[in-house]
């Protein structure tokens, strides 16, 4: 998998997927940031979300269980 991270201002950057899709980052005013997108650290947490209920929706599925909701908080 590889992916592209490419600079765009002050502390703005976009990143870039293989799959072609590409999320906008940015960082607080305080460090020189927009605040016009998620954090870097932000994205890391959800994708990490995203990865672990992607496996628990998978086995819940294989397990033929019913599921009406799942959250990470």
């Amino acid at each position: 998998m590889e992916v592209k991270v490419k600079y765009i201002d002050g502390l703005q950057f976009v990143g870039e997927a293989e799959s072609g899709h590409a999320v906008l980052m940015d960082g607080e005013p305080v460090y020189g940031g927009n605040n016009t997108a998620i954090r870097p650290t932000e994205l890391l947490l959800v994708g990490l979300g995203g990865c672990s209920g992607m496996d628990v929706v998978s086995v819940l599925k294989k397990k033929n269980r019913i599921y009406r909701d799942l959250r990470f908080i």
